[in-house]
C-alpha cells in the first residue's frame, strides 16, 4: 500500500455580524519547515508549493472551502479588504482533515458595515431602524435623500438627465456662470417606479448615517437593457449635492422583494458631505471590496478562481464589468487567455452599456495598431452616446481613450473637452460614478468653498496623477501604496 502524502484542510473565515459571501477572501497557505537553528524559527519549504485558494465568509460551519495540501507544516495568511491581517498555523498530517478558522476583528461592524470592511468611513453604531416614506427624507439632521431617474429644475421645472454627458455639462456650466447669483438654479432628484424603497439608521453626535435601498417588489429583469434606464440616488444638506449612479438592478436576483441591494454612509463635515456607496452582494461582496480599496491583486485573485462564474453567463453584466476593469489593470497580454474575447461580447451584446464599449476599447488601445485604434475610436465614440459610465473607473479610462485617438477628430476633440469638463464634478474616490453639486452658500454664491474658479473658457482638465494610477496593488507580506480610484464598495 502506498502511503499518503496529502491532507486536507476545511477553511473558512468568520467575521461577526456579517452575511455568508461565496468567494471570500485569498488565502495564502506557505509552506515552512522549522529550523535548525532556533534563532532562525520557521522558515520557508522551497520542496512544497504554495498555494493560493478563496475561503467563504461565513459563521456557517457547513460552509468552507477544501484545500488538499502535501503534508507538513504551513503558515495561514488572509488580508481583508480594509487590511487586516488574519493568520493561523497548521500541522497537515497525512489523511487527516483539519477545520481552520480565521477570526477578523472581534467588532460587530467588521464585514457587516461596509466602509469598515473596506477601510473607510466612520462605522455606525448599532441602532434601530427606520423606514421612510416620504419623497424626501430627513437623515442626520440636515440630509435628505431620494431616488428617481431625472433630474428636475426647482424654478423652471425643466427636465434634466443625469445620464448624459451634453445634460451635465449645460447644467454645470450654467451654475457656474451663474455662481454668484443667490437665486441660482437648484435641481432635486424626481422620484420615480424605481423599484426601491429607503431605511435609514440615524447618525448622531457626528456620527455616519446609514442608507438602505430596499428592492419593493419582483421585477422581470432583462439584462440586455442594461443602461437603459438608469436610477441614482440624490443625498443633499445645506452645502453639498450628490448623485450617485447605481448599478441597478443588479443580476438576476436584484428585483427579489425585500433584498436589500445598496447601502450608503453619510456623514457631514462642516461644509462638506461625505457619502461612501456600497453595494450588497453574497456571491461577489469581497471581490468588489477588495477593489474598492485599492487591492487589486487579491481582487485578481478571486477571479482567477471564479472565472466561469463571473464571465461564464450574461445574467449580470455589471458585474462582468467589474470582473473586466480588475483583469484589465493587474494582467499582462500573455495572460488574458480568452478573457478579452468576452469584453467584446459585453460590448455587442449590451448596446445601452457604456461600459462595456469603454473597456473593449481599452483593451484595442493596449495591444496597439491601426487598426485596433480606430475599432478603440468607434467604440469611445459609441459610450459618449450611450451616456455616463457606471463606474468611476470608465470615467478617466474614457478620457484616457480619447487622448488617444480624437487626434485629427475634431468632434472627439470637442467631446474629450466636455467630458474634460463634466469629471470635474465627479468624485473620483468613489465607486459608482458619483457628481458633487455645491449649494449656496450663506453669502449667496455657489461656488464651493476651498476651491479655485477655473477659468470660464478654458477646457476643464483631470490631473495625470488622477487618472494614471492604475495598476498600483497590494500582495501578501508586501504592502504598496493604494490605488486612487474605486470600484464598488460591495459587502454580502
Amino acid at each position: 500500500m502506498t502511503a499518503r502524502t496529502e491532507g486536507k484542510v476545511e477553511l473558512r473565515v468568520q467575521l461577526y455580524d456579517g452575511e455568508d459571501v461565496r468567494f471570500g477572501v485569498p488565502v495564502q497557505f506557505r509552506p515552512v519547515t522549522e529550523s535548525l537553528d532556533d534563532s532562525a524559527g520557521r522558515r520557508g519549504d522551497g520542496k512544497r508549493k504554495m498555494i493560493t485558494s478563496i475561503a467563504p465568509i461565513s459563521m456557517n460551519s457547513d460552509m468552507y472551502t477544501r484545500v488538499s495540501l502535501d503534508i507538513g507544516e504551513y503558515d495561514i495568511e488572509a488580508i481583508l479588504p480594509s487590511g487586516e491581517h488574519l493568520s493561523a498555523e497548521v500541522d497537515v498530517k497525512p489523511g487527516k482533515t483539519h477545520k481552520v478558522v480565521l477570526i477578523g476583528c472581534d467588532t460587530s461592524t467588521n464585514f457587516n458595515n461596509g466602509s469598515n470592511f473596506v477601510g473607510r468611513g466612520s462605522p455606525p453604531r448599532k441602532r434601530p431602524r427606520k423606514s421612510l416614506d416620504e419623497p424626501n427624507h430627513e437623515l442626520h439632521r440636515e440630509l435628505k435623500v431620494s431616488v428617481g431617474s431625472m433630474l428636475v429644475s426647482k424654478s423652471t421645472q425643466s427636465i434634466f438627465d443625469p445620464s448624459k454627458w451634453s445634460d451635465w455639462f449645460q447644467l454645470l456650466m450654467k451654475r457656474y456662470q451663474h455662481r454668484e447669483d443667490v437665486n441660482v438654479d437648484i435641481f432635486s432628484l424626481r422620484e420615480s417606479e424605481a423599484g426601491l424603497t429607503v431605511q435609514q439608521e440615524e447618525g448622531a453626535d457626528g456620527l455616519s448615517a446609514r442608507i438602505s435601498l430596499i428592492s419593493q417588489e419582483r421585477r422581470q429583469f432583462h439584462s440586455i437593457h442594461v443602461g437603459g434606464k438608469r436610477v441614482y440616488v440624490e443625498i443633499s444638506s445645506a452645502y453639498e449635492l450628490r448623485i450617485v449612479s447605481l448599478p441597478w438592478p443588479w443580476g438576476e436576483f436584484g428585483t427579489r422583494p425585500g433584498s436589500k441591494k445598496f447601502e450608503i454612509i453619510a456623514q457631514t463635515n462642516g461644509e462638506r458631505l461625505h457619502c461612501t456607496p456600497l453595494l450588497i452582494d453574497a456571491r461577489w461582496g469581497s471581490l468588489l471590496a477588495y477593489m474598492s480599496s485599492g487591492r487589486l491583486y487579491l481582487a485578481s485573485e478571486i477571479i482567477k478562481q471564479a472565472k466561469d462564474a463571473l464571465f461564464g453567463k450574461s445574467e449580470n453584466p455589471l458585474a462582468a464589468a467589474v470582473g473586466g476593469y480588475i483583469l484589465m489593470s493587474t494582467e499582462q497580454d500573455d495572460e488574458a487567455e480568452n478573457w478579452p474575447w468576452w469584453l467584446s461580447n459585453l460590448s455587442e451584446r449590451f448596446p445601452e452599456f457604456p461600459d462595456g464599449a469603454i473597456l473593449r476599447a481599452r483593451w484595442l488601445l493596449r495591444k496597439g495598431g491601426m487598426e485596433n485604434i480606430s475599432k478603440a475610436h468607434d467604440l469611445l465614440y459609441d459610450s459618449i452616446q450611450r451616456g455616463i459610465p457606471f463606474f468611476t473607473i470608465g470615467v478617466t479610462w474614457l478620457i484616457e481613450g480619447l487622448e488617444q485617438t480624437s487626434i485629427g477628430c475634431s468632434i472627439c476633440d470637442e467631446y474629450l473637452k466636455m467630458i474634460r469638463g463634466v469629471a470635474r464634478s465627479v468624485d473620483l474616490e468613489q465607486a459608482f460614478t458619483s457628481f458633487i453639486i455645491p449649494q449656496c452658500r450663506p453669502d449667496g454664491s455657489s461656488a464651493p468653498y476651498n476651491r479655485k474658479k477655473p477659468a470660464i473658457n478654458k477646457s476643464l482638465n483631470l490631473a495625470p496623477a488622477q487618472t494614471k494610477r492604475l495598476n498600483k496593488q497590494e500582495s501578501f507580506g508586501i504592502k504598496i501604496p493604494k490605488h486612487s480610484l474605486s470600484l464598488p464598495l460591495l459587502r454580502g
